[in-house]
């Protein structure tokens, strides 16, 4: 069954000349044996009035019970750049983290994160 994660992490955004958009995020689940991590973008037929665009960042949970510790994910997504954005917000089970695309990084640029904001 597909599930939220318990929490984002981390976001990172870098924007390439074409307009394409790579996201990167990292979670962490409850347990081990979670699987194909995957970022959801929400169904939208208005730009948002905040410019900040929501995806879900959800796996594969396991069918039976597995040790209970705490594990990391990474999914990531490509994408076109949505019309006016100014950031995607990442959503998991216990918190959401926003990615701001003002202060994604260039691809051949020295690793840098987008600026990271994480929301209860």
């Amino acid at each position: 069954m597909r599930k939220k994660v318990l929490e984002v992490r981390d976001v990172e955004l870098t924007v390439h000349e074409d307009g394409r958009l790579d996201v990167r995020v990292r979670g962490s689940v409850p347990s081990l044996g979670w699987k194909a991590p995957e970022l959801v973008p929400y169904s939208t037929a208005l730009v948002p009035r905040d410019g900040i665009y929501d995806l879900d960042f959800l796996a594969e949970a396991p069918d039976c019970g597995s040790a209970s510790v705490i594990d990391l994910l990474v999914a990531e997504l490509s994408m076109k750049l949505p019309v006016a954005a100014k950031g995607l917000r990442v959503h998991a089970s216990i918190n959401s983290m926003i990615g701001i695309l003002a202060e994604a990084r260039a691809p051949h640029e020295p690793h840098r994160e987008a600026t990271r904001r994480a929301h209860p």
